[in-house]
C-alpha cells in the first residue's frame, strides 16, 4: 500500500502557476529548474513523519523513503487494513479480487496532506492504445514506401507530411533539432532493428534514442505493449526528425503487473530529470477512485508544467464509451455509459482525440494532399458488425471546468471538456505504416496501426517544431494558447483545420457530434503543422486593443534637400488583457515618400507594455505632404490610423 502526499505552501505554489502563464508577469515563462519543485513545495517532513509514525502505529510496517518525498509506502494485513482506515475489505472470488466498500478514514490533522491511499483495492486496469487493422496481419509486408496489404494502402511519413502540411518547415531546416528532448512513457522495451528497419524504409535520419529505466523498476523487456512503444518512437521521430528521444519504461511486474502505475513511474522518471520538454502518454485506465487523478498524478502533471514540460496523452479508442472496470474480472472493458480517459482530462495535459479520412493517392500510393476528416469512428470492413475504434471524448467527472475552457467556445457544462486537439488515428481510412514486435514478420515495417496514440507523439515532436521556430527552451502547457487559436478555428491565422463531420459513438453508447468549432468528439480539429507553428508563435489574439497616442504628428515645416526634421514618436500601448502582435505602415505618401518610420513594435506586446514608434520627414520639394501611419493589431475590426504632416521649405 502507499500514500501521495499533497504539496505544501500551497498559496504561494498557485500564486507562482498564475505568474508564469501570465505575460505581464516577471515570472511569465520562468520555470522551475529540476528539483525546484520538491524543495519548494515537496511535502512537510514532520507531516510525513508524523504520518510514518501512525501508519507503524496502527500495527504496518513502513518501507524507508528512499528518497521520494511524495510517497509513504507501507504493507500490512487485510484485518489492519480494515481497523487502520474504518473500511470493510471484501472479495467475491477468495482473494483474487478484492476492494474497500467505503471511502478510507484517516486522522483529521493530515487531511489536508494525504491526496491518495493506494492498494486497499486491485480493481482498475489498463488498456493500450495501439491496434492493428484487420485484414492487414502484421507479418506480411515489404519495407518499401508504396506498400498495399489485401487491397489497403497505408501512411508513411512523407504521406503525413503532406497531408498535414509539415514538408514546408522540415525542407527549411525546422525538424525539431537544437532543442530538449521528446519523452515517450512506455511500459515495454523496443527492438533496435524495428527501429532501424522504420528509419530506413522511409528515409529518416537516424533516430537518436536512449533508454532510462526508473532507479526502482527494471527493465521490463519486450511484452504485450512493444508495439505501442515502437509506434510512438516512429511517429515523435517523424514529425521532428532532428530531436532526440528518451524513452522512460517502467516494468509493470515490480507494481504487481498494474501498467498504470508503472506508467506513472514512468512519468515521474521523465519529470524528474527534467530533461525533455515535451511527454507523450498512450495509455488508458479505469477502476481509480477521483482521488487518484487529483492526487498524486496531479502532482506530478503540475510538477512537469511548472517547469515548462508540455505533456499529450491520447483521449482513448472508445469514443464515448471509455473502459470501466469489471468487477467480475478486475479489468478494463468497453464502457455502457460516457466517460473518458481521466488520464488525459487533466487541465495541465492536452488530451489528443482521433480523426479518419479517405486520402487522395496518387498511381505510387502517395498522399497528394488535404481532405476533409472526421471524427474518427470506424466500423470493421466486410460487413461485421462491429467497431474497429472510435476517436474518445466527453466530460470528464474528476475535474471542473479549467480557465482556458470558461468561454462561449466550450458547453457550459462546469467540467474538464475533452479531447483538446486531434490527430489522425484510423485503421483502414488510411492507417499508419508500423513496425510490430512479435509479429511473424519480425521487425519489417507491416500495416497498419492505428489508435489515438499515434497522435500524442506526433503532438510531441510538433512541440519541438515549435521550439526551434520561436529559438525558446520551454513551451510550458499549451491549452491557453491553444484555446485563443481555436477560437479563430478554421481561418487561416489558426492553423488548424475544423473537423465538423462524423461522431464518436460507441458498443451502442451515444456519444458527441461535431460541429463548427470546439466539440466533444475532436476538439479543436487538426493542425495545419506549417501554419500552425506560425500562429502559435506569433501571438494572434482577437481580443487585444491598442492605445495610441498622440493621433496626429505635424512636423510644421522642414527644409528640404539634405536635412531631415528631428523625429516625433507614437506611442502604441496593449491596455487589454491579451498580447497583441502589431504591425505598422504608411499608407497615402506621395512618390517623393517623406515620411519614415523606424520601431521595435512587430514582436509580441504584452498586456500593460508599451513600444513606440519613431517618424521623421525629409521633403525633397516645397509642398504640403500628409500620409497615415497604419497600425494594426490582432483584432478584426478597423486599424487605427495617424495623421502625418508636414511642408519642405527652401534651403538657405
Amino acid at each position: 500500500m502507499s500514500i501521495s502526499l499533497n504539496p505544501s505552501n500551497r498559496p504561494a505554489l498557485e500564486a507562482l502557476r498564475a505568474a508564469q502563464q501570465d505575460p505581464a508577469s516577471p515570472d511569465h515563462h520562468r520555470w522551475l529548474k529540476a528539483g525546484e519543485f520538491d524543495r519548494r513545495f515537496g511535502p512537510d517532513p514532520a507531516v510525513r513523519a508524523a504520518i510514518a509514525q501512525w501508519l507503524a502505529t496502527a500495527g504496518f510496517t513502513v518501507a524507508p523513503s528512499k528518497g521520494n518525498p511524495w510517497t509513504v509506502k507501507f504493507s500490512g494485513t487485510v484485518t489492519q487494513a480494515e481497523h487502520g482506515f474504518g473500511v470493510a475489505i471484501v472479495s467475491p472470488d477468495e482473494g483474487q479480487h478484492f476492494a474497500n466498500l467505503t471511502d478510507p478514514s484517516i486522522p483529521s490533522q493530515f487531511a489536508g496532506s494525504i491526496s491518495y491511499i493506494d492498494g486497499l483495492d486491485n480493481l482498475r486496469g489498463s488498456s493500450e492504445l495501439m491496434h492493428i487493422a484487420p485484414g492487414s496481419p502484421a507479418d506480411s509486408s515489404s519495407p518499401q514506401r508504396a506498400v498495399e496489404l489485401n487491397g489497403l494502402k497505408g501512411f508513411g511519413p512523407s504521406d503525413f507530411y503532406t497531408f498535414y502540411d509539415a514538408s514546408p518547415l522540415l525542407n527549411h531546416g525546422i525538424n525539431g533539432a537544437g532543442g530538449g528532448c521528446i519523452g515517450l512513457i512506455e511500459v515495454s522495451d523496443y527492438p533496435n532493428a524495428g527501429v532501424t528497419n522504420f528509419d530506413a524504409a522511409f528515409g529518416l535520419p537516424a533516430a537518436q534514442i536512449t533508454r532510462v529505466i526508473p532507479s526502482d523498476s527494471d527493465n521490463p523487456g519486450l511484452n504485450s505493449r512493444a508495439g505501442e512503444t515502437m509506434l510512438d518512437i516512429e511517429y515523435s521521430h517523424t514529425f521532428a526528425p532532428g530531436a532526440p528521444i528518451s524513452v522512460y519504461i517502467a516494468d509493470p511486474a515490480t507494481y504487481s503487473n498494474d501498467d498504470i502505475l508503472a506508467t506513472v513511474d514512468a512519468l515521474n522518471a521523465a519529470v524528474n530529470d527534467d530533461k525533455c520538454t515535451a511527454l507523450s502518454i498512450s495509455i488508458e485506465s479505469c477502476g481509480f477512485p477521483n482521488s487518484f487523478y487529483t492526487g498524486g498524478l496531479h502532482t506530478t502533471y503540475m510538477k512537469a508544467a511548472m517547469q515548462g514540460q508540455t505533456v499529450f496523452v491520447a483521449e482513448g479508442d472508445e469514443g464515448a464509451a471509455e473502459f470501466a472496470v469489471d468487477l467480475n474480472t478486475g479489468t478494463c472493458v468497453v464502457g455502457t455509459t460516457r466517460n473518458v480517459n481521466e488520464l488525459a482530462s487533466d487541465p495541465d495535459v492536452t488530451a489528443i482525440g482521433g480523426t479518419q479520412f479517405k486520402p487522395d493517392y496518387n498511381s505510387a500510393a502517395q498522399d497528394v494532399g488535404f481532405v476533409p476528416e472526421s471524427v474518427w469512428n470506424e466500423p470493421l470492413p466486410r460487413l461485421l458488425k462491429a467497431d474497429i475504434g472510435s476517436g474518445g471524448g466527453g466530460v470528464s467527472v474528476v475535474w471542473p471546468k479549467p480557465a482556458f475552457q470558461q468561454t462561449a467556445d466550450t458547453p457550459n457544462d462546469g467540467a474538464r471538456d475533452v479531447p483538446d486537439i486531434s490527430m489522425e488515428a484510423a485503421c483502414v481510412t488510411p492507417g499508419a505504416f508500423s513496425v510490430f514486435p512479435g509479429a511473424k514478420g519480425g521487425n519489417k515495417v507491416s500495416c497498419c496501426a492505428c489508435g489515438t496514440s499515434i497522435g500524442a507523439p506526433i503532438w510531441a515532436g510538433i512541440t519541438e517544431l515549435m521550439l526551434q521556430s520561436d529559438g525558446q527552451q520551454k513551451l510550458g502547457p499549451i491549452n491557453t494558447r491553444l484555446y485563443e487559436l481555436g477560437h479563430l478555428h478554421n481561418t487561416a491565422e489558426s492553423g488548424i483545420r475544423d473537423v465538423t463531420n462524423g461522431n464518436n459513438d460507441y458498443n451502442s453508447v451515444v456519444g458527441y457530434t461535431a460541429g463548427a468549432g470546439f466539440d466533444l468528439a475532436s476538439g479543436w480539429g487538426t493542425p495545419d503543422v506549417t501554419k500552425f507553428v506560425s500562429a502559435f508563435i506569433e501571438p494572434i489574439l482577437v481580443s487585444a486593443k491598442l492605445l495610441i497616442t498622440p493621433s496626429t504628428l505635424n512636423f510644421g515645416k522642414s527644409t528640404h534637400e539634405n536635412s531631415t526634421s528631428q523625429p516625433l514618436t507614437v506611442t502604441i500601448e496593449n491596455v487589454r488583457s491579451s498580447t497583441s502582435k502589431v504591425l505598422v505602415s504608411i499608407t497615402g505618401q506621395s512618390a517623393a515618400a517623406p515620411f519614415a518610420v523606424t520601431h521595435q513594435c512587430e514582436k509580441t506586446l504584452v498586456p500593460g507594455k508599451s513600444c513606440a514608434v519613431t517618424v521623421t520627414f525629409h521633403p525633397t520639394d516645397t509642398v504640403l505632404h500628409s500620409a497615415q501611419l497604419m497600425i494594426t493589431d490582432n483584432d478584426t475590426g478597423e486599424p487605427q490610423t495617424v495623421v502625418l504632416m508636414g511642408t519642405g521649405k527652401a534651403h538657405k
